[in-house]
């Protein structure tokens, strides 16, 4: 597995999460993109959603698990879906 490939992806969709926050779905599209043109696979994918949900960074937690929902079968998929759903509650919580 390239590293480095892996490392531009989460630098690229980090910084549209940091650059608005508040429209996740570009975030999501950019990450589709990347990944369409850029094999990770997605166990891989979702060990780096996971890692991100540890740190409380629930905005890349979610982009990352949705878009790794629809990259992935079977119990990555169920997973996926698990973090999309546990992220997007702490940040409808952490909402004013």
């Amino acid at each position: 597995m390239d590293e480095q490939k892996i490392k531009d992806f989460i630098e690229i969709v980090v910084n549209q999460i940091k650059s608005d926050k508040d429209n996740l779905d570009i975030a999501i599209d950019i990450a589709i993109d990347f990944l369409n043109k850029n094999s990770i696979p997605a166990e891989i994918l979702l060990g780096i959603s996971r890692n991100f949900e540890i740190d409380n960074f629930h905005e890349a937690a979610y982009v990352l698990s949705k878009v790794t929902a629809n990259f992935s079968i079977g119990e990555t998929q169920v997973a996926s879906h698990y973090i999309a759903g546990l992220s997007s509650m702490f940040l409808v919580s952490s909402q004013p």
